[in-house]
């Protein structure tokens, strides 16, 4: 079983949760939000997930999947 996970703010941080839930084997990045959307479209580019501008519009998907 694997943990889905967002990861909200792309900060100093936050960057570094994105790749590290990405690599991780039991875990499944879902997405990634932060109101810089070049950085978070290249970021979840990076780490083959979705991109959201508004945390809410994350954490709704997480709830869906």
């Amino acid at each position: 079983m694997t943990l889905k996970i967002g990861v909200i703010g792309t900060g100093e941080m936050g960057q570094h949760h994105a790749r590290i839930y990405s690599q991780n084997k039991k875990t499944e990045l879902k997405g990634i939000a932060d109101i810089n959307k070049e950085r978070v479209q290249k970021l979840a580019e990076k780490y083959k997930t979705k991109a959201y501008t508004n945390h809410k519009e994350l954490l709704e998907q997480g709830l869906r999947s």
